[in-house]
């Protein structure tokens, strides 16, 4: 009997393979993810989206964008500056937070060679409210003997973050691996553990550095 037809007489649709296939395509793609959380969140303008990534060229954002709206998975507004989550979109909600539970509960912490620091210090502002910052952050990330320094402020009622070296000794001042700071936001460890360890130094005052530590602390719940 042809294949086709045993399929057919076992209630199987052989499409099924090809749908599983350009749902993973479609999904799969880099930074996809990441946008669709960000549209969970709220986020649903081209200004708000493109915003969110700043690390990322124009282009990649309304790719992705594009790629979601062909797919059926958002919908634009009628004067184009505006994304909706269909239902279809609405449907992969539970989806996504569950892979992104299943990574912090059975993926091993990623070196720091698998982390884009850039990527990850945005993340890390955009999971804190502006008002939540009330003093600047400062960053400095020691990995291999390489320096490398950020600060996370309040703009305009927004946290955004910035390269560069401390211009005050202000705000709190956090100096970190990568692999303690994304253990960290990612839930691997806590800073406590971090601190203990060496691996994490602390110094500001005592308020300021338990906003920090909520801070850090939130990227588990992304």
């Amino acid at each position: 009997m042809n294949p086709q037809r045993i399929g057919r007489c076992l209630g199987r649709d052989e499409r099924t393979p090809r749908r599983r296939h350009r749902a993973g395509t479609l999904l799969g793609e880099r930074w996809t993810l990441a946008i669709l959380r960000e549209l969970f969140r709220g986020r649903t303008s081209s200004a708000q989206l493109v915003g969110c990534f700043p690390y990322l060229s124009k282009a990649v954002v309304r790719k992705r964008l594009r790629a979601l709206l062909q797919a059926g998975v958002v919908e634009r507004s009628r004067s184009r500056d505006q994304y909706r989550l269909t239902a279809s979109g609405e449907e992969l909600r539970p989806l996504v937070e569950g892979l992104g539970a299943w990574g912090r509960r059975w993926l091993p912490r990623p070196t720091s060679a698998q982390v884009e620091v850039t990527a990850l210090i945005h993340e890390i502002a955009q999971g804190a409210p502006g008002n939540d910052i009330d003093v600047p952050l400062w960053i400095d990330i020691v990995d291999a003997g390489e320096h490398r320094h950020w600060s996370i402020g309040p703009e305009r009622g927004k946290a955004f973050a910035h390269k560069g070296e401390p211009r005050a000794d202000t705000g709190v001042r956090l100096t970190t691996t990568v692999t303690a700071l994304v253990g960290v936001w990612l839930g691997h460890t806590t800073m406590r553990a971090a601190l203990r360890e060496h691996t994490m130094v602390v110094r500001g005052r005592p308020e300021h550095v338990r906003g920090l530590v909520s801070l850090l602390h939130r990227g588990r719940e992304h």
